[in-house]
């Protein structure tokens, strides 16, 4: 599924199932670092010593440990939302599964699952973010026009579920694409499911590592 999203991407969490991978653990860890180092170099009145130099190392580490303890904590529980995190350079895209947020060819949200959109909000609030787009998409089966406006439906449910717990940018919209776009083949059920997705995607305003 990944490759089919472009090269060059790199995935915060895996599918549900599958163990996490942390290669987006600097995003927290240098904006740590940026601000203690920003605070020490404004502190005139800090003592140059070997001794001040060990306490606020061990502060600055201290507090990176937490940053990153703290983000693979929100993985793991985006994991267990069936929540995928892509990235890609400064662009983020969530990927949830619509068989799972939704019952199944329908708009009716799967209350069970209402907990992981507050999941969802702490780690896109983690960043600077302007805009956010929310898409649906469904795989190529019935007619196309009930497609689109299933998926935009979802798209927008979903979009407010976010605002309504807190992700407050200064713009996020709703799309429908309906079948257009697949991920994966639509001659499997497999492939099918796959394709039946909403996707959250946002730029991260400051660049970061």
């Amino acid at each position: 599924m990944l490759a089919l999203l472009g090269s060059g991407c790199s995935t915060d969490t895996a599918p549900a199932g599958i163990k996490n991978s942390d290669v987006a653990e600097g995003v927290l860890v240098g904006a740590a670092a940026g601000a203690a180092v920003g605070a020490l170099s404004s502190g005139a009145s800090i003592p140059v010593t070997t001794a001040m130099g060990g306490i606020v190392g061990g502060a600055i580490g201290s507090a990176l440990q937490e940053g990153k303890n703290a983000h693979e904590t929100l993985l793991t529980k985006l994991d267990k939302d069936h929540v995928q995190v892509i990235r890609i350079g400064e662009d983020y895209m969530l990927v949830l599964p619509s068989d799972v947020y939704f019952y199944r060819d329908s708009t009716h949200m799967n209350e069970k699952l209402y907990p992981a959109y507050r999941d969802i909000v702490q780690y896109i609030n983690q960043f600077d973010v302007e805009t956010i787009k929310v898409a649906g998409y469904t795989d190529n089966i019935g007619d196309p026009i009930r497609n689109i406006a299933l998926s935009r439906q979802q798209a927008q449910y979903v979009s407010q579920e976010l605002w309504r717990d807190g992700v407050k940018p200064s713009m996020m919209y709703a799309i429908g694409y309906g079948g257009a776009h697949p991920i994966a083949t639509n001659d499997t059920p497999e492939g099918r499911k796959a394709n039946r997705r909403i996707q959250i995607t946002f730029r991260r305003l400051t660049p970061g590592s």
